[in-house]
């Protein structure tokens, strides 16, 4: 839903986009044509799940893809609010200021948390370029034995596309 959908007067419906009254559907999305939209980021919980149909799975990120949107990172089941907002936090430091392709952001927003499970938190809260130089101070390599985080945590999040 976007923003408004709530809203209770045919009048406040009417001024928002594509008159759907705040609901976006995946219909919607991939009846558009979007080729020049590089990377698309769907952050809320379950958005890269679809749902199955007879002609196969059919959602958000599917819809971008047929829209003609080159990458979608998406999650595919519920994530804490912490966490979420931790690996999108680097995942956009590692893209846009240490220039690193998609998907090779996305593995190491994932491998900080995977190494870091006490840090998830204090890091989540960071603002600013303290987080950039905080994710940087994660080990890169941990001994055997070494205490990582829960898959479900960090594994989420998923790039479908070509990762450049």
């Amino acid at each position: 839903m976007l923003a408004g959908a709530n809203l209770g007067t045919a009048q406040s419906r009417q001024e928002l986009p594509l008159d759907s009254g705040g609901i976006l559907t995946a219909e919607m999305i991939a009846n558009h044509s979007l080729p020049q939209l590089r990377m698309v980021v769907l952050s809320a919980c379950q958005t890269g799940a679809g749902v199955a149909v007879g002609e196969g799975t059919v959602g958000f990120q599917r819809a971008f893809h047929l829209a003609g949107a080159e990458n979608v990172v998406a999650s595919l089941w519920r994530v804490d609010d912490h966490t979420a907002a931790l690996v999108m936090r680097l995942f956009y430091s590692y893209v846009f200021q240490d220039k690193l392709p998609p998907v090779e952001a996305l593995r190491r927003a994932q491998l900080v948390l995977m190494r870091s499970p006490e840090q998830v938190e204090a890091l989540a809260l960071l603002r600013g370029p303290d987080l950039t130089q905080a994710a940087r101070r994660v080990p890169v390599d941990q001994p055997a034995g070494a205490q990582r985080t829960a898959e479900r945590h960090w594994a989420a999040f998923v790039l479908s596309g070509p990762g450049r």
